[in-house]
């Protein structure tokens, strides 16, 4: 079937389409979080500081690994059918067999590398059980046609029922007294029932007829050349910490590093909620009109840094306290990594959100360049801080490279793809966040619980976007009450 694609930026319904993605893609993302931290919290506490060292290495090494199943391969289908109008079938079964093709590849670079690093048996039959997520993730790539068509209440939909069994899975198997590789497979599991429903979902709404086409595999592969090996050093970046810690530290330290990084990671993915709504309109305005292009920037740009930086300040002056009530006494010394590394997200899902602007402006190139010079730093960052201050040196390497990495993709994003920011509508932001620590530093004072301070900050916020016309009245009115033909909110913005 061809895809319809979503009506124009400049028509009204895509404000409410665009609302409707985003506030459902948030709550389930906000699940997905939730979940993940209760997992982990009982993956932590049942498993011990050493074999959860063993269970962050599996995660890292294949997770690492898995980028060679994707290679980029679903965001230039989702550029490619947003701007092009391309069959979405062809294209998105196109994809989904590449992606089945690499997987076997991927599962023996994860065995390599785990027999370089010295892993036991144990881990290397775990991390064969989690490379079956290569196959999830490759039907996976049907969630294609629900980010084209501004649909992706319908991944959500997904997403919460995947969790709701994975939960149930990992705590019932803890119960029960299950190894390493029990509870690796259960948390596989859910994504292969999270892609079968994806594909009914696509059959039922969208009448979704994946083909073969051999004509798309050389283009599809050329325009990936550059975008895979960027996405393999990016994720090795994030990973990178964890692998280093494991190589220059104990057994207990990389639990330690892993059990501060856990929290960053989840709320990291979550903060792709912005991105991933806003990236096929992206892709669409380019090259047909500059203002609007500019405009979803501007916009984007400073709705993912006010979702994002509140987040990474109050979990920065709450990780010692909250350390202290979700983890064991031998995992105290993560909570200053975990305030580095809250700071950190900030500047990583930034750098994530311009290399996607990079991509919808065909400059991917620049993506890997800059991304390799970020890994160079942080491997000679960690190889002199880690010996000295242990896991909390590791976050250090983390929020400098991440600083470097920031400005040198805000650099790119502007002169490669014509995409500036203007000044006062990032600063408002940032005003709304700073007031916000205020309050919080100011509860704190005055001898509130941290928890309390906490969500009195977080209430207090949506007071100071208000205050500071971060968001409008305007804003409200265009996703609740849309006149015909009216252009308003996001829409109006860009047309």
């Amino acid at each position: 079937m061809t895809l319809p694609a979503p009506a124009s930026v400049a028509d009204a319904p895509v404000a409410r389409s665009v609302a409707v993605s985003a506030s459902t893609q948030l709550v389930a993302r906000v699940f997905d979080l939730l979940v993940n931290v209760i997992v982990s919290l009982a993956i932590v506490r049942y498993l011990g500081a050493a074999q959860y060292g063993d269970f962050v290495l599996i995660v890292s090494v294949v997770g690492l690994a898995g980028l060679l199943s994707e290679f980029g391969l679903p965001k230039l289908a989702v550029k490619e059918v947003s701007r092009e109008g391309q069959k979405a079938g062809a294209v998105i079964g196109t994809v989904t067999v590449l992606r089945v093709a690499l997987c076997l590849v991927s599962a023996l670079v994860a065995q390599v590398a785990l027999f370089a690093l010295g892993a036991s048996a144990t881990v290397r039959i775990a991390a064969l059980v989690a490379s079956s997520q290569f196959l999830a993730e490759a039907l996976l790539s049907v969630v294609v046609v629900f980010h084209v068509a501004l649909r992706q209440q319908h991944e959500a939909a997904v997403r919460l029922a995947a969790n709701v069994v994975k939960l149930i899975l990992v705590l019932v198997l803890i119960a029960s007294g299950a190894n390493l590789v029990a509870l690796v497979a259960a948390t596989t599991a859910t994504l292969f029932i999270a892609a079968g429903l994806a594909w009914l979902l696509a059959f039922a709404r969208f009448d979704l007829r994946p083909s073969w086409e051999r004509a798309r595999v050389r283009p599809l592969m050329r325009a990936a050349l550059p975008v895979g090996p960027a996405m393999l050093i990016g994720v090795l970046y994030l990973k990178l910490d964890a692998l280093m810690v494991a190589l220059l530290g104990t057994r207990q330290d990389t639990g330690v590093y892993g059990a501060a990084y856990q929290p960053i990671e989840y709320l990291f993915l979550a903060s792709a909620v912005v991105v991933q709504v806003l990236f096929p309109l992206l892709a669409r305005v380019h090259g047909r009109d500059r203002a609007a292009f500019h405009r979803v920037y501007q916009r984007g740009s400073e709705m993912l840094v006010a979702t994002v930086l509140p987040v990474g300040l109050v979990l920065a002056v709450s990780a010692r306290p909250l350390t202290g009530l979700a983890y064991h006494d031998e995992f105290q010394a993560a909570a200053v990594p975990m305030s580095l590394l809250a700071l950190a997200l900030v500047f990583m899902a930034c750098n994530v959100w311009q290399g996607m602007v990079l991509l919808a402006a065909d400059r991917q190139h620049a993506n890997l360049r800059y991304l390799t010079a970020a890994v160079v730093l942080n491997v000679l960052l960690d190889l002199f801080l880690i010996p000295w201050l242990g896991p909390a040196g590791a976050a250090w390497g983390t929020l400098l490279s991440a600083t470097f990495l920031v400005v040198c993709s805000t650099a790119a994003a502007s002169h490669l793809a014509g995409a500036t920011l203007t000044a006062p509508g990032i600063l408002r932001v940032i005003g709304a966040n700073l007031a916000l620590l205020v309050v919080v530093i100011a509860a704190r004072g005055l001898g509130v619980n941290w928890a309390v301070a906490a969500v009195i900050g977080v209430m207090s916020y949506p007071v100071w976007l208000a205050l500071l016309r971060v968001v409008g009245a305007a804003d409200l009115r265009a996703v609740l009450h849309r006149a015909p033909g009216q252009k308003r909110g996001l829409v109006r913005s860009i047309s």
